[in-house]
């Protein structure tokens, strides 16, 4: 008897269809999740090296992503530390100074990203410390600005990168990085990038599925 009130009410079968409604539109949104992979290469002018970039991008939103890379670069700035030391020579203290520099060339970068009409805001983890970036993009150009490290011995890091896409899978890429170095002084740089959403993924799949099976 209680099954059928249940089924006869009408309020139960609204607050199903409002149920339903909510799961169709979570459903919706995560089928709507785009994933792009990709890889670019910055060739480094004055320090004769690559740097390698490897980028995994989920845009939940038309107007809003989060990007994941992990960075190889050739030539980073090094982290110093002072160590002290206090030995005794004959009965005679004597204190010794040491700085170590360590360089670390692979690095980790995980930013936000919000979108408002041809600007893009970004923030987060770059190059593996705190930062910020500002892209403007038209066309098929764009410029960007990446601002991080600032606690860095070697002063703030500032890059300008002008990016300019081939197809909707290759770009090029140039600009200047360091641009507010102490000591090495700023390094220019040329490359370029391939970008691969999951409709491309699924096609390279299908392609290789089919020439497989013949």
């Amino acid at each position: 008897g209680t099954i059928g009130q249940l089924l006869n009410d009408d309020s139960t079968v609204q607050k199903t269809n409002e149920i339903l409604d909510q799961i169709g539109e979570l459903t919706g949104q995560v089928h709507r999740l785009q994933t792009e992979i990709g890889y670019r290469f910055e060739y480094l002018g004055n320090s004769k090296a690559a740097k390698n970039y490897m980028t995994l991008k989920l845009q939940p939103r038309p107007d809003r992503y989060f990007q994941f890379d992990v960075v190889y670069n050739p030539n980073p700035p090094a982290t110093t530390r002072e160590r002290t030391f206090e030995i005794d020579v004959n009965g005679q203290p004597n204190v010794i100074e040491l700085t170590e520099s360590e360089f670390k060339e692979l690095r980790f970068s995980a930013q936000i990203a919000k979108q408002f009409k041809d600007f893009t805001v970004r923030g987060g983890l770059i190059e593996s410390t705190g930062g910020f970036g500002v892209d403007y993009a038209k066309g098929p150009a764009a410029l960007k600005m990446d601002v991080y490290d600032f606690g860095g011995n070697d002063g703030v890091n500032v890059k300008a990168t002008t990016q300019l896409n081939i197809t909707d899978s290759l770009y090029l890429v140039g600009g200047a990085d360091d641009l507010l170095s102490k000591n090495q002084g700023f390094d220019w740089f040329l490359g370029a990038g391939l970008r691969f959403t999951d409709e491309d993924i699924k096609s390279l799949v299908g392609g290789a599925g089919l020439l497989l099976s013949q």
